[in-house]
């Protein structure tokens, strides 16, 4: 059997002009007897068996044999109208290919052979002439599907070289190395997805319905194939240099997840219902594989992040917005949706896709929420020429205010993830005062919003976006006073994120407690807010300041209780420390939201500093009217509610968790200083400190 094998592979050799005596005497190859010869090679190199004849046969003159044939076998790709493998030798192409990934299977020696012979630089060069083939012939009215033009025998070829890339380089480094080098996985990206794009097979074919079955099953192969070349080729390479050509790839996938959808399903797919089944399936495994790329690739590579939003021509959107990679990607995550054909499928299959869709959105929007994250971007998408924010902004604030204030109001297709998006966004944008201040401030005014949104039955990943924003919208000084006008510290203690249901959530929990400890800070009206008890229409389970001494005391994490505790110590200071006209509200003349205080008199508590019971009983607060108190001092009314607060303070759970805070941060210097400063403010005789 091996010297046989020896013998045909030897054969090969005479099907090259001018190579043995045997050798055609034309200037073209043999290539009906190459075909011949190398299909009965592939067939014997399928299986293995004691004999190594995959090491016998690569030991011959087949791999250069193979390579020379092929170089015989490519025309010039400068013309639409020729192949890229000439018709007359495509069979034999395809029996050589076989022979190449059959050769390598599993064999590393083969492997180096066949690189040493410059095998993979021909085969890629026979696959950039595809690519430039379907460059050139682009989608129109008349070729809605540029694929098309390919022949069935082309379709073949591409996922035979496929297939000897992915057992040529599967383990084996110097193949790898050398396949990277030669920028294999945008090629194979690129061709990959002209030749399947999702969604397409229910597009009109000129393509016979005869043949339309077997050429979208080798179309799908081809994608399948390519997700798993890429897969090799990253395996011992965790930073992947993509090209931003790429984004083409990207971005024209998602197209057929956009309504509107064909309405009828072609005969081919609707006729057979297992075909039918795997062609959605490998749609629903592209947009899978893309939209991971999407998420990972802004990370990773400077010029793709640039190349996300640069426009790609002149033209703009009908919302005056650019053409840019961006823009369809949002065009996605706002528009996209299970096709409707889907339904004609089983509702085990039906959620399977849908679930797979939806972690698909999810990916493309946690990739441009890291590109709003970069440092190099940020400058761009918020918009250089414009303080309130350009295209990129207003499209993130269009998809807050878009949605409804009311839960009652909110429709089944309302979906969380625009707002997610637009949030982490913004957050990531809004990392300087001035835009902090724009977005807050007329004409954005975001924050009635965002406040809409922390309802109770809110879903927390939507809270941890709505929060993580207001965090970074709270730390300007000139934002503060406004944020507490408008009840953003009453919304936070009726959303429930500091209840023990949420505790799983630490970031969501940190957000709000940044928010409250920057709006607390040398703001006596903000403080104050934290010691109202709920009335039974609020919402709010308990007063905010019980919602953060319980947070403190049952947490797990040193964080949560560090930075809980902080908003004690800004409390402290700030109902010690007489107020100043800014930080104090005006009682005849009251903010435009319900104040939490009524005017009534109040004693200040004269017992011992620290006081046993928790906090002093409801009747003990007062509150302000909302028409002013007649005839009463501003200055005595504010007098009274900061000692009644402040009593509330006075209480051994604020001592203890004062304490401990000094105790477990000694190594860290502010939060040692804030600790004992507020502690001892804390023990102050109540006379002299009020």
């Amino acid at each position: 059997m091996a010297a046989d094998l020896v013998r045909l592979s030897e054969k090969l050799e005479t099907c090259i002009p001018g190579k043995t005596p045997l050798s055609p005497k034309t200037s073209t190859p043999d290539w009906f007897s190459a075909e011949s010869i190398a299909r009965n090679l592939a067939n014997a190199l399928r299986s293995k068996d004691s004999i190594d004849n995959h090491g016998i046969i690569g030991g011959t003159s087949v791999p250069f044999s193979m390579t020379t044939l092929l170089k015989y076998s490519q025309t010039s790709a400068d013309k639409t109208t020729e192949p890229v493998i000439s018709r007359t030798s495509a069979s034999a192409v395809f029996e050589i290919l076989r022979v190449s990934a059959n050769l390598c299977m599993d064999h590393d020696i083969n492997r180096g052979r066949l690189l040493d012979a410059e095998f993979p630089q021909i085969v890629l060069s026979i696959l950039r002439s595809y690519v430039a083939l379907l460059e050139k012939t682009p989608a129109s009215s008349t070729l809605p599907d540029p694929a098309s033009i390919l022949s069935l025998q082309d379709l073949k070829i591409v996922k035979t070289a496929f297939g000897f890339l992915l057992n040529a380089g599967l383990d084996y480094k110097p193949v790898q190395s050398a396949l990277r080098e030669m920028k294999t996985q945008q090629l194979v990206l690129s061709l990959a997805s002209s030749i399947y794009p999702p969604g397409v097979w229910r597009i009109p074919s000129k393509i016979p319905q005869t043949e339309l079955a077997e050429v979208w099953s080798w179309r799908s192969g081809i994608a399948a194939w390519s997700w798993r070349v890429l897969e090799v080729l990253a395996q011992s390479d965790n930073d992947v240099a993509w090209e931003a050509t790429s984004l083409k790839s990207f971005t024209q996938s998602l197209n057929s997840f956009i309504p509107p959808f064909p309405s009828s399903t072609p005969p081919f797919a609707s006729s057979d219902a297992q075909l039918r089944k795997a062609l959605i399936n490998t749609d629903v495994d592209t947009l899978q594989e893309y939209a991971v790329q999407i998420e990972a690739l802004p990370s990773e590579d400077d010029d793709f992040r640039g190349k996300l939003i640069t426009p790609i021509n002149s033209s703009r959107n009908a919302l005056n917005e650019p053409n840019t990679p961006l823009t369809q990607l949002l065009v996605f995550i706002e528009r996209g949706e299970p096709p409707s054909y889907w339904n004609d499928e089983s509702e085990n299959e039906r959620k399977g896709w849908g679930k797979t869709f939806g972690f698909c959105k999810g990916a493309i929007i946690r990739g441009i929420v890291n590109l709003a994250g970069e440092e190099a971007q940020v400058n761009v998408l918020w918009g250089q020429n414009d303080p309130l924010g350009g295209w990129f902004v207003q499209k993130m604030v269009h998809w807050i205010k878009d949605y409804p204030a009311a839960v009652e109001a909110r429709r089944d297709e309302e979906r969380d993830d625009l707002v997610i998006c637009a949030t982490l966004c913004l957050g990531n944008l809004a990392r300087r005062e001035a835009r902090c201040v724009a977005l807050v401030q007329p004409p954005v005014s975001l924050v009635p919003n965002l406040l809409n949104l922390l309802d109770p039955k809110m879903d927390l990943k939507l809270k941890h976006g709505v929060l993580g924003l207001l965090k970074h919208l709270s730390q300007p000084q000139r934002n503060r006073n406004y944020l507490g006008e408008l009840g953003t510290i009453e919304a936070i203690i009726r959303s429930k994120v500091w209840d023990n249901a949420a505790d799983l959530a630490d970031v969501v929990q940190l957000s709000a407690i940044g928010i409250v400890k920057h709006l607390v800070t040398s703001h006596v009206w903000n403080a104050l807010k934290l010691f109202v008890e709920p009335e039974n229409n609020d919402g709010a389970d308990s007063k905010g300041i019980d919602q953060i001494l319980d947070l403190i005391r049952r947490t797990d994490s040193l964080a949560i209780r560090n930075e809980a505790t902080r908003i004690l110590v800004n409390l402290i200071k700030t109902l010690w420390i007489p107020p100043t006209p800014s930080s104090s509200p005006s009682v005849s003349h009251p903010p435009p939201f319900p104040p939490p205080f009524s005017a009534a008199a109040a004693t200040s508590p004269t017992a011992s500093p620290i006081n046993n019971n928790r906090t002093p009983t409801t009747s003990s607060l007062v509150t302000v009217a909302t028409t002013g108190v007649s005839g009463v001092d501003d200055s005595a009314v504010v007098s009274s509610l900061r000692k009644n607060a402040f009593g509330a303070l006075t209480c051994e759970e604020v001592a203890d968790a004062l304490g401990e805070m000094i105790g477990r941060n000694v190594k860290y210097p502010v939060l040692l200083n804030e600790g004992i400063m507020a502690l001892t403010l804390l023990a102050s005789p109540a006379a002299g400190g009020m």
